[in-house]
């Protein structure tokens, strides 16, 4: 049997805080981007994504959510209220529900097939 690897996990070495006095310095001229970041520990590149506006602030690694906030909110709720009354839902079942919950409103989705419910070819 194959070994799994353990999932990778995004651990930085520097608060938010260091990225935005660092930020604040390079923006009035105080600091060069590599000064600031060797005196700070921020990655010269974090830096200049922020002053350049490529990455806004607060901003997680990875993709976008795909479904709206909202409409993940309702999909939780429905999906536990059926869970409280017996009816347990497969992961199969969950995606369909996701791409009929996008199709309605027209989000796009990644989803392809019509086994996966999508309805948007």
């Amino acid at each position: 049997m194959p070994r799994k690897k353990p999932p990778r996990t995004y651990k930085v070495a520097y608060a938010e805080k260091d990225i935005e006095i660092a930020l604040a310095l390079v923006k009035q001229g105080k600091l060069s981007l590599r000064k600031a970041s060797m005196q700070y520990g921020v990655p010269r590149s974090t830096i200049s994504d922020r002053v350049t506006g490529r990455v806004r602030r607060g901003a997680m690694p990875g993709r976008n959510p795909v479904i709206p906030p909202k409409l993940e909110e309702t999909m939780a709720k429905k999906t536990l209220d059926a869970a409280d009354k017996g009816f347990g839902i497969s992961r199969k079942q969950m995606i369909s529900k996701a791409g009929h919950l996008c199709h309605n409103p027209g989000i796009a989705t990644p989803f392809t097939g019509t086994a996966l419910g999508c309805l948007n070819h």
